[in-house]
């Protein structure tokens, strides 16, 4: 037996099972168990009892197809997994689709609490509902804006129009002053240590507004200010002023005293005394300390 009685495949060399059925070709079927077949197929049936064919009746055919007594069945492909497939895709876009109406639902939420339920007439109108339950409109809300960077603005405006004025006044109170005594400016003050008070001659009453001497000290400077007094003629001091320090040259600490006696003084000859005159820069001709006053004429 080559062929599989069951399925007609045909067996592999010395193999007693069928590779496609697993029929067993060593089983004896009969005569009892075959069922009928379809009438186009021709069937060949072999059994314990069946007599011999005759050769000269039957043409000899190089291997005759053996049924068992089981219908002869095709396996029948179901399309179940195809089914069970289409199944899985709608499962997977309903989850799809519930995901994402439930992100949805997370982001609107919290808009729609928000909102304070606002009907649509307001939201048209573009009316906020205030704490008072007083409708304001965004109009009156940009013209409040308005008036309120108005305000701020005019502040501003007098604020620097204020500084402005005070500026003004305090250049033409600088205006009014000029250097009326001036000694060392234009030098190097290398020297210092002078023996003699600067002498100031006036020829007018005169307002007496500054008087700046310098103390650059071999570039150490004075670790403060001190005192300047103003003495006249008849050795009789006009007044003492303190002085504040102030940086000098190539940033030398309190190389500068600076005092503001403001006082008038009338025509005559006065002089300037420093409370410091060791550290007092003095010209290299004439030994004169470096000092400039300030002030103006009285008419």
């Amino acid at each position: 037996m080559n062929f599989c009685l069951q399925c007609g495949t045909k067996f592999e060399p010395d193999a007693r099972f069928c590779k496609e059925c697993g029929f067993d070709k060593n089983t004896v079927i009969t005569t009892a168990e075959i069922k009928p077949m379809l009438a186009d197929v021709p069937l060949v049936i072999e059994t314990s009892q069946s007599p011999p064919l005759n050769p000269a009746t039957h043409p000899k055919t190089t291997e005759p197809q053996r049924f068992s007594s089981q219908p002869i069945s095709q396996p029948v492909k179901t399309s179940e997994p195809l089914k069970q497939k289409k199944r899985m895709n709608v499962w997977i876009w309903f989850i799809l689709i519930l995901g994402v109406l439930g992100a949805a639902s997370w982001f609107l939420y919290p808009m729609f609490l928000n909102s304070d339920h606002k009907s649509p007439a307001e939201i048209a109108s573009n009316i906020i509902i205030t704490e008072n339950s007083n409708p304001v409109s965004l109009m009156d809300q940009e013209l409040a804006k308005q008036k309120t960077k108005g305000q701020n603005q005019s502040k501003s405006e007098n604020a620097t129009n204020q500084k402005e004025i005070e500026t003004d006044e305090t250049s033409e109170n600088n205006l009014t002053s000029k250097v009326l005594l001036e000694v060392g400016r234009k030098e190097e003050p290398k020297n210092k240590n002078p023996k003699n008070p600067a002498k100031l001659a006036l020829k007018k009453p005169t307002m007496i507004t500054r008087i700046t001497t310098d103390h650059y000290n071999d570039g150490m400077g004075t670790p403060r200010g001190g005192m300047i007094k103003i003495i006249d003629k008849n050795n009789n001091v006009i007044g003492s002023y303190k002085a504040f320090g102030k940086t000098g040259k190539n940033g030398t600490p309190s190389a500068k005293w600076i005092a503001e006696p403001n006082i008038m003084l009338e025509k005559g000859t006065y002089f300037i005394y420093d409370s410091e005159q060791a550290t007092w820069s003095k010209t290299f001709i004439g030994g004169n300390g470096f000092i400039i006053v300030e002030g103006y004429e009285i008419e």
